[in-house]
């Protein structure tokens, strides 16, 4: 290791250090670390809890589906909203109203008057008010950190939810077992830690105002003009719509080889834990990597790694393709964990939550497209189709990757320094 790259590993240690004695950040990532997993708990329960009381999959899906529609129709207002108000209120009401909605099962449940329409209504009620929360929370963080703290938050940040992503569906199958109250019960309680744990940070979560509100539509306005004249952050929103896109059609992929194979539902239900374990620990490594390695050496790297999607046509053998997806997951969380902070660092504060808003939306419509090509490759044509045009689409991204001008001269997080470089 170089001179540069020792001094660069001791700033990072000092920087952890520092955030450890950082009384805020502690409490913000605690209060959302808990509501994190308890959205997950109570997200895997929904379509379930639907599934026992209906036994309709059609049901099912839908109150699924309601959870995450609103932040995909909802995510410009709402950006634009949140850069005009108390970003730290709107966390506070929104966790307020989201306990009330998930109180509200086990109470029904109780007095015997649960019904489907009142589980979806929940679900659309906690997808709207999550659509505001994750926007505000967004913004927050680089208020809450100093400037050389930005990395190592956001890399923690991104662990924890990738944990919770992890223990979530478990902790949620099980106390659904236990009790169809308890997985709603359970996250009530996670959004009452997260409102405690907000009242008591006192760093406020945005610069002060001065310029009066303008119509909405001209709000949204400067934001997808401020995303698009920027060239490295519309590049990042390009790679997650196509990254979102191809995680869950390597997903469906899977699914469908291992069951072609006749997989045990166990065998895959293990696979995707050591599947979660890696992208857990790909994120929690991911400042010590930004401290060795630049953001366009990081990507490339990661978009390279990608096309080991092609073995997918050449072994069907369970555990082989299990440790193709686990280094995908690996490449895939690491890149998304280092652009974070650096997309945060970029964005002006009174952007932040129409930028946001943008790059979310960009980024949650890869999915529905992603399924739904590989679904109909699947059913037209077969496996070898799919996976071939996913490798031909993932081949063209890592060659725009690599001549990507603005990624390859991006220098190293330093907000200051970046933010010299407007045209970045």
């Amino acid at each position: 290791m170089s001179a540069i790259q020792d001094h660069k590993a001791a700033q990072g240690a000092a920087t952890r250090q520092a955030l450890w004695h950082n009384r805020d950040y502690l409490l913000l990532l605690f209060g959302q670390g808990v509501s994190f997993a308890g959205s997950q708990v109570s997200q895997f329960a929904f379509p379930l809890l639907v599934l026992l009381l209906s036994g309709s999959s059609a049901w099912a899906g839908i109150a699924s589906a309601l959870v995450v529609v609103p932040a995909l129709f909802l995510s410009l207002p709402a950006g634009a909203l949140i850069d005009r108000w108390d970003r730290k209120r709107v966390m506070i009401l929104c966790d307020i109203g989201r306990a009330l909605c998930l109180a509200s099962i086990p109470v029904a449940l109780f007095i015997g008057h649960l019904t489907i329409i009142q589980l979806c209504a929940a679900a659309l009620v906690e997808g709207t008010f999550y659509a505001f929360f994750n926007l505000a929370e967004t913004a927050s963080l680089p208020h809450v950190v100093s400037e050389g703290q930005l990395t190592t938050a956001g890399t923690q940040d991104s662990a924890a939810k990738n944990l919770a992503f992890l223990v979530g569906p478990a902790l949620g199958g099980w106390l659904l077992g236990v009790a169809r109250a308890l997985p709603f019960l359970f996250d009530a309680v996670s959004y009452t830690v997260s409102i405690v744990s907000l009242l008591l940070i006192k760093t406020a979560f945005q610069e002060r105002r001065s310029a009066p509100p303008q119509q909405l539509w001209t709000e949204i306005r400067e934001g997808l003009s401020w995303l698009w004249h920027t060239p490295i952050v519309r590049f990042f929103a390009g790679l997650a719509w196509a990254g979102n896109a191809l995680d869950n059609s390597i997903v469906l992929l899977f699914i469908v080889i291992a069951t072609h194979e006749r997989v045990s539902p166990f065998m895959i239900g293990v696979v995707y834990t050591v599947v979660g374990i890696g992208g857990f620990l790909a994120a929690a490594s991911a400042d010590r990597v930004q401290a060795r390695f630049r953001l366009g050496t990081i990507t490339l790297v990661s978009e390279w790694t990608t096309l080991l999607l092609l073995p997918f046509l050449l072994v069907p053998n369970i555990l082989v393709l299990g440790a193709i997806i686990t280094v995908l997951t690996v490449a895939s969380a690491l890149q998304g964990t280092v652009q974070y902070p650096y997309r945060l660092a970029l964005i002006p504060d009174a952007l932040q939550g129409r930028v946001n808003s943008v790059f979310r939306m960009v980024s949650l419509a890869g999915p529905p497209l992603g399924l739904a090509l590989t679904g109909g490759l699947l059913q037209v044509s077969g496996v070898a189709t799919a996976v071939l045009f996913w490798t031909a689409l993932i081949g063209t991204l890592t060659v725009a990757v690599t001549l990507n001008r603005s990624l390859r001269n991006a220098p190293p997080l330093s907000t200051k320094e970046i933010l010299t470089k407007g045209g970045l």
